[in-house]
């Protein structure tokens, strides 16, 4: 299961720790990356997926997926965004 993270700021810190973009081939201009500091902010382990798409000032929009899936599916999540048809973030449509 993911969710959206609601908060732009904090989406903005956090993806500010991305160390990897991965360009969305399904949506040109659209790139996605794994968070890299703790959510110490959550009750459950999560991972968090970054989704970042140009505005039309030329910065970065940016929000975040949030996942509590067990890590070892992170894998399969990576594999998933990336396959036509799917949702970008992997999740269940």
């Amino acid at each position: 299961m993911c969710c959206k993270e609601y908060s732009t700021t904090r989406a903005e810190v956090v993806a500010a720790s991305v160390t990897e973009w991965i360009d969305d081939p399904r949506v040109p201009g659209h790139q996605v990356g794994w968070a890299t500091v703790p959510a110490l902010e959550y009750v459950r382990p999560v991972q968090r997926l970054a989704v970042r798409s140009p505005k039309k000032n030329g910065q970065w929009g940016v929000s975040m997926l949030v996942s509590a899936s067990d890590p070892r599916q992170r894998d399969r999540t990576e594999r998933a965004a990336l396959r036509p048809g799917q949702p970008s973030c992997g999740c269940a449509a």
